[in-house]
């Protein structure tokens, strides 16, 4: 099965689920968080190791609770650091670029998306500018969609140092995005 395919199979988990949750907020809400859990349950699965339903409940309610936690105390779970598509390169004044761009389309690769934006050129000269570790996990998840698990695999490093140098590798790429003055 696709991963569309898992997903819109198992709609009723998130409802089953959210209802589970449904003092924690508005229902509309918590379906809304358990749908995304679902997209990255169905994007994520690996068959073999559990049935699906039984990974997707724990994606689902993982991302209710996490989207619960950052309503619950924002300071502590600053919005840009739930690493969010949105999250825009450059300073206030000028939000010029941002990483959902680099979501793949049925229509296009990542690349071709990347490849029309104008600030692909200094995207290649920060990836130049990179080390070989530093250049798989930035071109791994920003460019060829893997997740951390599967960069860490291929790297053989923890998916907690995967996650650490993505951070490291965000804010340096927001300065250098800045110093370009995107």
């Amino acid at each position: 099965m696709t991963a569309k395919e898992l997903a819109e199979a198992n709609i009723k988990l998130v409802y089953l689920i959210a209802h589970r949750y449904k003092n924690l907020g508005e229902f509309e809400e918590l379906v809304a968080n358990g749908m995304v859990g679902l997209v990255k349950a169905a994007r994520n699965y690996q068959e073999g190791r559990v049935a699906f339903s039984t990974y997707a409940c724990r994606c689902i309610e993982n991302e209710i609770k996490i989207r619960h936690r950052f309503e619950r105390n924002p300071k502590r779970y600053p919005e840009k650091s739930l690493l969010s598509l949105d999250y825009t390169i450059g300073d206030d004044d000028k939000n010029e670029g941002s990483f959902d761009c680099w979501i793949p389309s049925s229509e296009q690769t990542p690349l071709e998306i990347i490849e029309k934006k104008e600030f692909w050129n200094m995207t290649k000269a920060f990836i130049e500018q990179l080390d070989e570790r530093e250049r798989t996990v930035f071109e791994g998840i920003m460019i060829h969609g893997l997740n951390q698990p599967q960069i860490s695999s291929s790297l053989g490093v923890t998916q907690s140092w995967v996650s650490r140098m993505l951070k490291k590798l965000k804010q340096q790429y927001r300065n250098f995005a800045m110093s370009y003055g995107f």
